[in-house]
């Protein structure tokens, strides 16, 4: 029996590998300590696996998730002793309790025998299959990635053609403007449109930086109140001359955070809660959650349906503007939001129905021992919402 195996043993490749010896008819003729410590780490300590057993039927008869895959080796042994195939490799799972485990199968036909006489060997092959899971997700999220860029390109190329295409007629009537003495309206008219060509560049490149990896957070403890005190004053007016009632509740709470890029989420955020909002309010607050601080965007707005709401932190998505201002935007403010949060580390969450508004949220980690007074702050908000409760 020694003289059988040892003419297989040598191999450098067999390493690990569990190996056995099948004579004419599918019997274990010899096998390696390998094989017989796998077979009874697996269950075959009473037979099945041992030498004079017969492996084929053994396979044949296997049941369990493992059977459909036992009978098509129990098939290709048998091609194999019969002569008709050479060799024949077969992938699968065999998991321990708490532990990832896969072997590869190799049985090839004895060389020296035109039929009869097996060679099966069970290699693992764990980090293979773990390696090859690894570069499939690589190669799913590069292909996801490369996909998005080309919709990135071809959007933007398209956004960016409307104003400049507006600026060149803007720019060929100025003369005629000139003559019926109106070339302030077509200069301003100039104007905003290249103003919003910058906007548009500006914001591209913004999202390029962060894709690139060049925005690096700074994070340290953020008080909140000065943060919400500044989105205040700067959308206030804007969102009373649209005849909308804008509110926003104080909080003395102190986040883990870096203060600019949390203030730019906020303000795409409420910009966003503004522009599509006909009429009703906008209201922007804390609620603490355990460690957890959530700031809180609400409006009354038109609000999206599940389908889109998957899709609004994508670039150049907008809700369902009802009118030409709502849709004014590359739809790109948002898809900062996304980034910037996941960049920081930072909950995001949407909830809304169509006409019944939207609830977005940003979630933060509470600074801990850190409380900075809110009262010299509170100046700048007006009068808090009547039966408010504090977040602080």
């Amino acid at each position: 029996m020694g003289t059988e195996f040892d003419r297989i043993t040598w191999s450098p490749n067999t390493g690990p590998a569990n190996i056995a010896i099948l004579d004419e008819d599918g019997r274990i003729r010899d096998c390696n300590e390998a094989w017989r410590r796998f077979a009874s780490d697996n269950g075959y300590r009473g037979g099945g696996c041992g030498i004079g057993e017969d492996y084929v039927a053994v396979c044949r008869t296997a049941g369990g998730a493992w059977s459909d895959g036992a009978q098509h080796v129990a098939d290709a042994l048998d091609r194999l002793l019969a002569g008709e195939i050479s060799v024949f490799t077969f992938e699968y799972p065999c998991h321990a309790p708490g532990e990832e485990r896969w072997f590869e199968l190799i049985a090839v036909r004895d060389p020296e025998r035109e039929v009869g006489r097996v060679i099966v060997m069970h290699q693992p092959i764990t980090g293979r299959k773990q390696a090859e899971r690894a570069l499939a997700l690589a190669r799913e999220m590069a292909e996801h990635s490369s996909a998005s860029k080309t919709r990135f390109l071809t959007a933007a190329s398209h956004d960016l053609r409307q104003p400049l295409q507006a600026a060149q007629l803007y720019y060929h009537l100025l003369p005629a403007g000139a003559e019926e003495r109106e070339p302030q309206s077509v200069y301003a008219r100039l104007g905003q449109t290249l103003d919003a060509m910058q906007n548009m560049l500006d914001t591209l490149l913004e999202i390029g930086r962060i894709d690139a990896g060049l925005v690096r957070p700074k994070t340290e403890a953020v008080a909140l109140a000065p943060v919400l005190a500044g989105l205040d004053r700067r959308f206030r007016p804007t969102a009373e001359n649209q005849g909308l009632l804008f509110r926003t509740v104080p909080s003395s709470a102190v986040v883990v955070s870096d203060a600019p890029l949390l203030t730019h989420i906020l303000d795409a955020v409420i910009s966003n809660a503004v522009r599509f909002t006909d009429s009703g309010t906008i209201l922007t607050g804390c609620r603490r959650r355990g460690q957890m601080m959530a700031i809180q965007v609400w409006d009354t707005g038109i609000g999206i349906g599940d389908e889109q709401r998957r899709m609004i932190f994508e670039e150049f998505a907008h809700g369902a503007p009802r009118n030409a201002d709502a849709r004014k935007g590359l739809g790109l403010g948002l898809a900062i939001v996304n980034r910037l949060c996941r960049l920081l580390g930072h909950g995001l969450d949407v909830r809304s129905s169509p006409g019944q508004g939207t609830l977005v949220e940003i979630t933060v980690p509470r600074a801990p021992q850190v409380r900075i007074p809110v009262n010299p702050v509170l100046s700048a908000f007006p009068a808090p919402l009547a039966g408010r409760r504090s977040s602080g």
